[in-house]
């Protein structure tokens, strides 16, 4: 009825991209009937928390947790562990924010140049930008009549228009006047840092408490590391899927394998270093 054909267990709860998750037609079709009112899709608006934080965090856990491995690997002194933990993750967590930012201004900034021509043609050169559109549309097989139409349609509205140019003709997004390049290498510096901070917990709190540590190859602290960085991990593919379309335990567990595999990777190598070449051994401290 009303060209909606009955499902079992609706539940018009749901959002639209969990309605399309589970596949339910009546809830996804009652979800953005809605959505003008409630707003529960997240858009560009989130864009640069998410990107940055999910990037930095990553970032900031793998590498530090590889540091650790790798360092452990070679047997070294759970003080230099220390040091050369927090100088990599301050010294990588900046050059990860300044490049984050120097990306995103320099996408902005180019967007920005684009928008800029296509504005001052639309202004001052209409005829030919909606010549080139209708030239476009041809080529994509609409016949000139209905080319003709739909560009004088769309060219009435100068945002539109210039927007659809962008992406239609030059595959480019417009520029998100919102985003703020200098927040999102700063939010990508802070993740780096909070995350990064994870796999050291463990040594910094050994440190602090004065525990008696023994000369050993694997040492305790180290086998605390691995299950929190892991669980971090998972968290962190958890939080991240809530704007994708895959499950958070698959994003999680991929995050786990990622970190894990990095991490393992550099373990290994100290180790067979070590092992092969007898100078590289650390000397205690």
């Amino acid at each position: 009825m009303n060209g909606i054909s009955p499902e079992t267990n609706s539940d018009f709860s749901l959002s639209p991209r969990q309605a399309y998750e589970s596949k339910n037609r009546e809830a996804s079709i009652h979800a953005h009937i809605n959505r003008s009112n409630k707003h529960d899709e997240k858009h560009m608006s989130t864009k640069f928390s998410l990107k940055s934080c999910v990037f930095g965090g990553l970032d900031g856990i793998v590498t530090t947790f590889s540091t650790i491995s790798s360092l452990s690997g070679a047997g070294t002194h759970i003080s230099t562990i220390i040091i050369l933990g927090f100088a990599n993750l301050v010294a990588d967590g900046l050059a990860m924010g300044i490049g984050d930012y120097i990306s995103e201004k320099s996408e902005h900034d180019f967007l920005s140049k684009q928008y800029r021509s296509k504005l001052w043609r639309y202004m001052n050169c209409l005829d030919l930008e909606k010549k080139d559109m209708t030239d476009f549309y041809i080529k994509k097989g609409m016949s000139l009549e209905n080319a003709e139409r739909v560009v004088d349609i769309l060219s009435k509205r100068k945002e539109h228009f210039i927007d659809l140019v962008m992406v239609e003709k030059l595959g480019l997004m417009p520029p998100d006047q919102n985003e703020n390049p200098l927040l999102m290498g700063l939010a990508t510096f802070l993740s780096f840092l909070i995350f990064g901070m994870v796999p050291l917990m463990p040594y910094v709190i050994s440190a602090s408490l004065k525990i008696k540590v023994e000369k050993r190859f694997f040492d305790n602290e180290f086998i605390a590391s691995i299950p929190l960085t892991l669980m971090t991990l998972f968290v962190l593919g958890a939080i991240s899927s809530k704007y994708t379309t895959k499950q958070w335990i698959r994003t999680g567990i991929w995050f786990v394998l990622l970190g894990g595999l990095a991490s393992a990777l550099s373990f290994v190598l100290a180790y067979l270093l070590v092992i092969f070449i007898p100078s590289f051994r650390p000397s205690s401290l």
